[in-house]
């Protein structure tokens, strides 16, 4: 939690930086990421073997089912 309130209140790269080196249950979502694989990244963390991300096609309004 200090390094998350560090750089929220500095902002520079130094705070990230260290930031990003000690909090390993950090994870960072790139916008064009698909939504299965932001839930394994997720389960990847948390470590609780009861979260998969998959998609299927389906005749739905999106098309896909996650």
């Amino acid at each position: 939690m200090e390094y998350i309130k560090d750089f929220l209140k500095n902002e520079d790269r130094e705070s990230f930086d260290k930031l990003w080196e000690n909090c390993t249950k950090l994870v960072w979502i790139d916008w064009r990421e698909y939504d299965e694989d932001i839930i394994n990244y997720i389960e990847n963390v948390i470590q609780s073997e009861k979260l998969i991300g998959k998609s299927e096609d389906t005749d739905n309004k999106m098309g896909f089912i996650i």
